[in-house]
């Protein structure tokens, strides 16, 4: 930018010395190109990048925010459908089930039986009744034992002790990335073994899930549903999330939310 300048003093004082009226206008014309890319470059352009830079920054926060309500939106009817399914129907059926067991109808009883064992599960995945009343901690006790049990896997989670009742919001936010990323290593990683940690330090929640599992490639990576679906979560609290995977080491996923994100 200096050299600019000290070439348009040259030119101003070439301009000033000149006599010659077609020699001058020469001069005038160069000179006004090159106050005009001077401006153009140094002054225009910055100024419409820097405008461009903040509406981009307001549009990504009103994007996590749509998402984040969004979210919210879903848990809630994930509420309501669940607590419709178990004080509905479930309870409806366990009527008839009584029924049929009194009067002796075995193979209609079993097959009632079962159906209500199927809806009991889709209500608890739906809305689980431990989170809203125990809080995160039991909650995710709970989910690890139970896929270890269904699924024959050698999985743990291990929770800071201080770590206690958190903001409901947060806490469905956390719970759904496990539940999703163990899902992910279900029906993907091939894995037999898996961690989950959870530690809260300096208001920040630090959650890092890794497995034993066969990985996938970034390509896989990008076109995987369940990890956008974490991607979306996190982004959507301002958080971050680490991948790193590999066929060798499995994959690990680290990620961090600020707990009272506004």
């Amino acid at each position: 930018m200096q050299l600019i300048q000290i070439e348009i003093s040259q030119y101003i004082n070439a301009l000033l010395s000149v006599e010659n009226p077609v020699y001058f206008s020469i001069l005038l014309l160069l000179l006004v190109v090159i106050i005009s890319f001077v401006f153009q470059k140094y002054i225009l352009i910055p100024i419409k990048e820097e405008h461009y830079k903040e509406k981009l920054e307001i549009e990504k926060k009103s994007l996590n925010e749509f998402s984040r309500r969004l979210q919210q939106e879903l848990e809630n009817e994930r509420k309501k459908i669940a607590m419709e399914i178990h004080d509905g129907v479930v309870q409806d059926l366990s009527i008839v089930k009584k029924e049929l067991k009194d009067i002796q109808y075995d193979h209609i009883y079993r097959i009632l039986k079962n159906s209500i064992e199927e809806l009991r599960t889709i209500s608890h995945q739906l809305r689980p009744i431990i989170l809203e009343e125990k809080g995160l901690k039991p909650a995710l006790i709970s989910l690890v034992d139970s896929v270890n049990a269904n699924h024959k896997l050698d999985g743990e989670v291990i929770i800071g002790e201080d770590i206690d009742r958190l903001d409901k919001n947060f806490e469905s936010l956390i719970y759904r990335i496990v539940q999703e990323a163990l899902n992910n290593i279900i029906k993907h990683s091939f894995a037999s073994m898996y961690t989950i940690k959870l530690s809260l330090i300096d208001n920040m929640m630090n959650l890092i899930i890794d497995d034993d599992g066969e990985g996938f490639t970034s390509v896989e990576c990008s076109e995987g549903i369940g990890l956008a679906n974490i991607k979306d979560r996190v982004e959507s609290r301002n958080g971050t999330l680490e991948i790193n995977s590999s066929n060798e080491s499995g994959t690990t996923l680290k990620i961090k939310v600020p707990v009272n994100y506004e």
